[in-house]
């Protein structure tokens, strides 16, 4: 009871309250007011990027990325089994510096984001889930003498996905090698590295997250694209929001169509509105899956979203308020996300819920 007074609280001091885990709008793409494009700021970890190929068809031990890194990182992956046997897929982490240095990962009380699952969105989802519980639980680290590795592997059923989103800190110099096989290969730094495949992203990216204020005050409804296609008919890209990186296969720019791996961290600032506001999220690129994060505190839709739904996860009185939302588009998803400011006045607009799922 005590706990519940202090949420209720906590709630009304925020001037926000969570809704129900399912409750779908329909949403249909460009209705309403187009927001202002934030600036987003690159921040956060080296991001290496293995997506490409993402059907593995071949059992035998390859690396399907390497490269290297100091200091923070992230390792990303999103991997299919098309081989027609069980595989392993790994992330080797090698010390290729000349003394001994300690890594450390990032993990919480499951484990490591590192999973395999049937439904590639299940697995992007959970991985990201995952993540927001390993920001702040324990990490555990371990010495790497020169030359020594240590493997991240996990098993991957055939025609299951495996992703990744594991973030690390070294203080050696590291050679990450994500690598897969019906083995894993012996020596991962000596595997050979297959040529990239479709959907041709992969790469090592400068920063793992974006940063930016998004202000809304305009009692319409209103809405701003997240991870949106950098260029084409249907990019709404912000300023900011995309980097090259580089195959260090190959030396050549490269490309993360879509931000894979990349987490958003927002401001939302919400100027006082004459009636209440709900927040939503709509699968604007296709079927995906949401988790974020408002203040610190994960919210999952427990099912798919199709590209004509909206979850709305969020309401605020008319008060307004301020809020950090991290999110990111979770591996298997078909593209971007939407972010749907919607006046209580204006949910007729958007029909009744078209469904519950609890």
């Amino acid at each position: 009871m005590h706990r519940r007074l202090w949420l209720a609280g906590l709630c009304a001091l925020l001037a926000w309250v969570p809704t129900q885990a399912g409750e779908l709008f329909y949403c249909s793409n460009g209705r309403g007011l187009e927001l202002p494009h934030p600036a987003l700021f690159p921040a956060g970890p080296t991001l290496v990027l293995s997506n490409g190929p993402e059907a593995i068809t071949d059992p035998a031990p390859v690396a399907l990325y390497r490269d290297q890194v100091t200091g923070s990182f992230r390792v990303f992956l999103h991997h299919t089994n098309k081989a027609e046997v069980p595989l392993q897929i790994g992330i080797a982490l090698t010390n290729s510096g000349t003394v001994s240095g300690q890594v450390v990962i990032h993990a919480g009380p499951q484990g490591i984001p590192f999973v395999a699952e049937a439904d590639p969105t299940v697995a992007g989802a959970r991985v990201f889930q995952l993540w927001l519980g390993a920001r702040q639980d324990s990490e555990p680290s371990f010495t790497l003498a020169p030359g020594q590795t240590r493997w991240l592997p996990i098993a991957v059923p055939e025609k299951a996905t495996a992703t990744a989103m594991v973030d690390g800190e070294t203080s050696v110099p590291l050679a990450v090698t994500i690598a897969s096989g019906s083995t894993l290969p012996d020596d991962p730094v000596a595997a050979p590295v297959q040529p990239m495949g479709p959907p041709f992203r992969r790469g090592t990216f400068p920063h793992g997250e974006r940063q930016g204020e998004v202000n809304y005050d305009q009692p319409v409804l209103s809405w701003i694209d997240v991870g949106s296609p950098p260029a084409g008919r249907w990019s709404r890209v912000s300023p900011g929001e995309y980097e090259t990186g580089r195959d260090a296969t190959t030396g050549n720019d490269v490309y993360n169509d879509g931000n894979f791996g990349v987490v958003y961290r927002l401001n939302v600032h919400v100027h006082p509105q004459p009636a209440p506001l709900s927040m939503m999220l709509d699968a604007a690129g296709g079927l995906s899956r949401f988790v974020l994060a408002v203040d610190g505190r994960p919210y999952e839709f427990p099912g798919p979203i199709m590209s004509y739904e909206a979850w709305r996860f969020l309401k605020m009185d008319p008060s307004g308020g301020s809020f950090e939302l991290l999110t990111t588009i979770p591996g298997g998803s078909n593209g971007a996300a939407r972010l749907y400011f919607v006046p209580q006045q204006m949910e007729g607009d958007l029909q009744r819920p078209t469904k519950s799922q609890t």
